[in-house]
């Protein structure tokens, strides 16, 4: 049952990647985007999907019942995201943007940007800076969609597939034997949170990207994991290969977490920090060792995936340095752009990066920049004032940025992550108690009623421990790295570090309660109130970011709908448009809708 989950993940990855490579090696050798690389990407992921089932011994009943639902699903998501239409700024702005150029036939290896959007677009818009100098994964995955469909709105499916692979991963990496001690339902619980985030849900109608780039994050991480657990049948061995499925997932999540945007590059090179670190404890510290890892391969893939990215992200890294530019231009170099000054409060201006963090976490959510003159406002957990419900709503809202309950959240996970710690120190003390192969009469004096949590051997318990701490080290240092910690969009691995504290936690019950049936349901039930709130505190953002992509496409429908109507009148009118000046990259995105809805236009300049 389990693989199912790991070959529809793996089958949807693959499918994805193989448009964005298809992609990226047409632009190296001079072609344009193809209708067929889409086409090619569906095929690959049920053909994959269905040889998969079959090696595994499903009947062909099982395994048509199974592609069918997942093509409904791939179908369904691209029709609700051609229905919902983004209203963020930036999605209109330059991403819309970007998607427009390739679908037109942009190669930014090779063609001009300014010349091509001159010639195709008779505007110069202000956003071309960052269509030709940002990695371009999403764009170049919602231009192919945008190919078939002719709709620019479904390019932004992404985020749904996207989603279904880090939910169906993460369910079955929940599932190895490291986390035996996990019922199938608090790993749905834990998978489900764990993409159920705040962030992604904000920007799930947008083409905004930082909720992509947490859901690759995420996986890659996975991947690290079950590439270390998938071979576990002879303990006894050294060294053993990692199968090739994990391998893969864990080079093809890593290069288009680097091609997202450029701090994947950060989240990678945290993903390599923390792997070689457990390497080397583990040679002198055998508590924190994974036997059964193969390095070699681990690091043959990881050069694998500097090759993919330097290959994919020839445009920008290398068409920068052709023009003596900073390979991360526009945000390093002598002519650097500063994105973050004008964008954050005016009271972070020169402040230490824990004092904006926490600053930033405790305060009443609220969404305004440097040129306002407001400060944050502090409140007291859990409680919910009038000025942050409309907050809600925003893709990238600055201020408590996770959501009115974080914060108490936080402290929640700040007080299970005390329990952790002592729950570790007494974990290694009770291994070196065990020297004497005493591991089944020490978990005898466990509470008998957390005996559903306690089918783990101590194997596979302290496996799981370490598995956890490898995955809070990656995603802590990730947040402790980046200076814009403040602004909740730039570290949406916040929301998987609690939620993997609480996991350690849960997993680990049976030693915390340390035989008390008292002590057992306080744990649980705190873990639990944890649990639902989070869940709580991300479907208040989920419902207001649908409430407000509907409310703008009704807006938006609602005057297309006026202007057919005048046309249907009168066949001869033809609506004179106006640029709105620095907005005109969003002229772009109305006159796509424009020509979707069969309204004729004439920009006047």
């Amino acid at each position: 049952m389990d693989k199912i989950f790991l070959n529809t993940a793996f089958s949807l990855l693959l499918g994805v990647f193989t448009i964005f490579t298809l992609s990226f090696l047409g632009f190296v050798f001079g072609f344009s985007i193809s209708p067929i690389y889409p086409l090619l990407g569906f095929f690959v992921t049920f053909l994959t999907l269905a040889l998969r089932f079959k090696k595994d011994g499903l009947t062909h009943r099982k395994i048509a019942k199974i592609t069918a639902l997942l093509g409904f699903l791939l179908v369904a998501l691209t029709f609700l995201s051609g229905i919902l239409m983004d209203p963020s700024c930036d999605g209109r702005e330059y991403h819309q943007m970007g998607t427009a150029l390739l679908e037109k036939g942009w190669n930014p290896i090779y063609d001009d940007i300014y010349a091509f959007c001159a010639e195709h677009f008779k505007n110069i818009h202000w956003s071309l800076v960052w269509n030709e100098a940002y990695v371009k994964f999403s764009e170049i995955f919602a231009a192919n969609v945008l190919l078939l469909t002719g709709k620019i709105e479904t390019g932004k499916v992404f985020n749904g597939i996207s989603g279904l692979i880090a939910l169906f991963y993460a369910f079955y990496v929940l599932s190895k034997p490291s986390f035996s001690r996990l019922d199938t339902k608090m790993r749905a619980v834990f998978s489900f949170l764990l993409v159920y985030n705040p962030i992604f849900l904000a920007q799930f109608f947008t083409y905004y990207i930082d909720g992509l780039m947490y859901l690759y994050f995420l996986i890659s991480t996975l991947s690290i994991l079950d590439m270390e657990t998938a071979l576990n049948k002879n303990q006894n061995a050294k060294t053993l290969a990692p199968p090739i499925i994990p391998r893969l997932i864990f080079i093809m999540s890593s290069t288009i977490l680097m091609n997202i945007k450029l701090g994947g590059i950060l989240c990678f090179v945290c993903i390599l920090l923390c792997a070689a670190l457990s390497f080397a404890l583990g040679r002198f510290w055998p508590v924190v060792s994974f036997k059964t890892f193969n390095t070699k391969v681990f690091w043959s893939s990881v050069l694998t995936i500097i090759l993919l990215t330097l290959l994919s992200g020839i445009n920008p890294y290398f068409t920068n340095v052709s023009k003596e530019r900073h390979p991360l231009y526009p945000l390093a170099g002598r002519e650097k752009i500063d994105i973050i000054t004008p964008n954050m409060p005016k009271a972070f201006k020169d402040k230490p990066v824990a004092y904006k963090f926490f600053t930033s976490l405790f305060s009443r959510t609220d969404n305004f920049t440097f040129s306002i003159d407001k400060n944050p406002r502090l409140k007291i957990p859990l409680t919910v004032h009038k000025s942050e419900i409309t907050k809600f709503d925003d893709t990238d809202t600055r201020i408590a940025g996770f959501g009115v309950f974080f914060s108490a959240i936080f402290l929640m996970a700040l007080v299970l992550a005390i329990i952790s710690l002592v729950t570790l120190a007494r974990s290694l003390a009770w291994k070196n108690n065990s020297a004497n192969n005493n591991d089944n009469a020490n978990f005898k004096n466990c509470n008998k009623s957390a005996n559903s949590l306690n089918k783990a051997n101590p194997f596979t318990a302290r496996q799981g421990n370490k598995e956890i701490a490898l995955i809070l080290s990656i995603l802590i240092i990730s947040i402790i790295l980046n200076p814009e910690s403040w602004w909740a969009r730039y570290i949406p691995q916040l929301w998987a570090v609690i939620i993997f504290i609480a996991l350690f936690v849960w997993q680990n019950l049976p030693e915390i309660s340390s035989g008390s049936n008292s002590k057992t349901r306080f744990i649980k039930g705190f873990t639990g109130a944890l649990l639902f709130l989070m869940f709580l505190n991300s479907f208040l953002i989920n419902g207001a970011s649908t409430a407000w992509a509907a409310k703008y496409t009704y807006r938006t429908k609602t005057a297309i709908n006026k202007l057919k109507a005048l046309q249907k009148q009168d066949p001869e009118a033809i609506v004179r448009h106006v640029p709105q000046n620095e907005f005109a990259s969003m002229e772009v995105s109305y006159t796509r809708k424009l020509r979707e809805a069969g309204v004729k236009y004439d920009i006047q300049r």
